[in-house]
């Protein structure tokens, strides 16, 4: 499962949309700044217990800001399907574009 790597843009999301300050949710669940800022760069995983502080820090369920990065990993993997589909129609179009004009190009 690859929520976990999606994890921190869910909570990024949840806080910039209800306000809360990275030091607020800090005091919320009761865990040290550089931790949660670690957490929030993708260099920790909350463990469950956090998680749940984190979650209630935000004022919402666990089971909530799960779905939530859930979310967040199908736009992810939409968003990387797109750019290879546009990195591979870019690639088509541009032999299309040197065999059609191989006489100017030379």
């Amino acid at each position: 499962m690859l929520v976990a790597m999606e994890l921190p843009t869910a909570i990024k999301h949840v806080m910039n949309t209800k306000r809360i300050s990275q030091i607020q949710l800090c005091l919320r669940c009761g865990i040290h700044r550089s931790y949660l800022y670690k957490i929030l760069n993708g260099q920790h995983n909350p463990s469950i217990l956090l998680l749940e502080k984190i979650a209630q820090g935000l004022e919402m369920p666990a089971s909530q800001l799960v779905a939530i990065a859930e979310r967040c990993e199908v736009q992810a993997s939409l968003r990387n399907d797109c750019r290879e589909a546009y990195s591979k129609s870019s690639s088509v179009a541009n032999a299309i574009f040197v065999t059609e004009h191989s006489e100017v190009l030379g």
